[in-house]
C-alpha cells in the first residue's frame, strides 16, 4: 500500500504496464 502513494520508480511502472496490458489479453482469450 505503501509504494501505491510514493511515485513509482521507471522500473515499477514499466511492470505495472505490462501487468496491465496482461490482464486484458487473458481476459478476451477467457471469452
Amino acid at each position: 500500500m505503501v509504494e501505491q502513494h510514493v511515485k513509482p520508480t521507471i522500473g515499477e511502472e514499466d511492470t505495472h504496464v505490462r501487468v496491465v496490458l496482461r490482464i486484458p489479453e487473458d481476459d478476451a482469450e477467457s471469452f
